[in-house]
């Protein structure tokens, strides 16, 4: 199937898999699109993707700005164009999910206990007030909390780098 080639489209996508990350950040990953928008043509329900994005991952959404190339060796591909940004998880499910994503060590079913009781403040609360999760959730130890605090830190200062790289126009 021929691709529109050049003509830049709206991409929400779920990074499947890193295929390959080279040292200055330009990756080659499989994707899943979830909403295109000002494509004109038929888009495929998997694609890979190309861009120099060094603090993306797997599991994770995105938007971005992206055109389709043809590689003579791969074929058609997806290239990110500007503004790669991180999808904030806008529903319970895929707050839990997000959160699961990230937290080795803690247990789905405690994940998800922790986003009913917290709903979409839930990521807030890890990062910034920890101290809540604390005799609200049955075996939420002290450790796990920590665990769950430090990802969702380190996920909000991937989230400020990729932004500064952005605003830096690299």
């Amino acid at each position: 199937m021929a691709m529109i080639c050049d003509k830049e489209f709206s991409l929400r996508f779920e990074l499947k898999r890193i295929l390959k990350r080279n040292p200055s950040g330009y990756t080659f990953a499989q994707i899943k699109p979830l909403k295109v928008h000002g494509y004109p043509g038929n888009f495929p329900k998997s694609v890979n993707l190309s861009g120099n994005f060094p603090v993306a991952y797997a599991g994770d959404t995105y938007e971005a700005t992206c055109v389709f190339k043809e590689n003579p060796k791969f074929g058609y591909g997806v290239v990110v164009k500007k503004d790669l940004v991180v999808v904030t998880p806008a529903n319970l499910k895929e707050i839990a999910s997000f959160i699961h994503g990230k937290s080795h060590g803690v247990g789905k079913k405690i994940i998800e206990e922790i986003v009913r009781e917290f709903r979409t403040e839930t990521i807030r609360i890890i990062r910034e007030q920890p101290e809540l999760l604390e005799n609200r959730i049955k075996g939420l130890t002290e450790k796990k909390i920590r665990i769950l605090q430090v990802a969702m830190q380190k996920q909000k200062y991937y989230e400020d780098i990729m932004l500064f790289v952005q605003s830096m126009g690299i």
